[in-house]
């Protein structure tokens, strides 16, 4: 679905990746690191716009243990 949006916007060379696999390793680390009290109280100092978006790191790991969320990588050149 990206490529075709990026082809309709003239990009060409496009090139498409599912890394889910690549992540992988990485989210858990990623969640326990948000999880240490130390990074808890640096969240609450960035407001809650960055507090919102760490808790959604939670549905996000549910949607991809669930399958309905991956991710992909794509690069183009823009003409």
């Amino acid at each position: 679905a990206y490529a075709g949006i990026a082809r309709e916007v003239g990009f060409r060379e496009i090139r498409t990746a599912d890394w889910s696999a690549a992540v992988a390793p990485f989210r858990k680390a990623v969640l326990r690191s948000a999880l240490q009290i130390r990074s808890f109280s640096r969240l609450l100092q960035c407001g809650l716009p960055v507090v919102r978006g760490a808790w959604a790191m939670r549905y996000m790991e549910q949607g991809f243990r669930r399958g309905t969320i991956g991710y992909g990588l794509l690069t183009a050149v823009k003409e």
